[in-house]
C-alpha cells in the first residue's frame, strides 16, 4: 500500500521490493483499478513505479508468485 501526502508534489515514486525470487514470475494486481501484469522477481526488486496522480490518494497492490 502506498499513500500520497498532501504536500508531496511528485505524482510517482520508485520502490524496490525485497525477498522475491529473482527468476520467478510474479503476478501483480492493482486492487483499486483491477489492472494485472506479470513481471520477474528481479525486475520488481530493481524498480517498481507507483503512480498517484492526486494528493490524499492511496494505491493498493498485491502480488503472488506464479512460476
Amino acid at each position: 500500500m502506498a499513500f500520497r501526502r498532501k504536500d508531496n508534489q511528485l505524482p510517482e515514486i520508485e520502490v524496490k521490493l525485497r525477498g522475491l525470487q529473482p527468476d520467478a514470475i510474479y503476478q501483480v494486481t492493482n486492487v483499486d483499478s483491477g489492472e494485472i501484469f506479470e513481471c520477474l522477481g528481479a525486475e520488481l526488486m530493481r524498480s517498481l513505479i507507483l503512480k498517484l496522480e492526486k494528493p490524499y490518494t492511496s494505491l493498493s497492490l498485491k502480488y503472488k508468485k506464479l512460476k
